[in-house]
């Protein structure tokens, strides 16, 4: 129960961070900042990337320091130049943003993170557990869909 506290209180200081982050940039530029979650990851992916390389405690130092540089980057080339335009236009290149840093990521990580989960033989491949207790893990595929079926057709 006390891990459960504890996991409940760090995701709860992790949103925090996320929403002040985005409140500070609408309120400083006035621009709906959508590449925002994806700049978090980046960060994340960044201090995993160099903490590979070195360890984690020049991860802690390096990694916060080169998205600090990057924000300041992104808010003297990008934000600033946004902050007068119509939303439509910010939300567009923010979400372009989004989708460009999304992208970076996919390419770098993914075949590594894949190539873990391969199994070397494929005899030894078994099928998920589940706890018989969780409903829908114990509920079939057809009764899911069908339930999804009629959710829908409601008006």
């Amino acid at each position: 129960m006390l891990i459960h506290l504890f996991n409940g209180l760090v995701h709860g200081t992790l949103l925090i961070v996320m929403c002040s982050g985005l409140a500070l940039i609408y309120g400083l530029r006035r621009v709906v900042n959508f590449a925002h979650g994806s700049l978090y990851m980046l960060g994340a992916y960044l201090g995993y990337s160099i903490a590979l390389h070195s360890n984690f405690w020049v991860a802690l130092l390096v990694a916060p320091a080169l998205m600090a540089l990057l924000g300041a980057l992104l808010d003297r080339w990008g934000f600033r130049l946004l902050q007068d335009r119509d939303p439509l236009s910010v939300v567009l290149v923010t979400f372009g943003l989004l989708l460009v840093i999304e992208k970076v990521i996919t390419i770098y990580h993914a075949k590594k993170f894949i190539a873990e989960f391969i199994p070397r033989d494929p005899h030894a491949v078994q099928p998920p557990r589940r706890a018989p207790s969780d409903p829908y893990a114990a509920s079939s595929a057809a009764e899911r869909t069908q339930t999804l079926e009629q959710l829908l057709s409601v008006r």
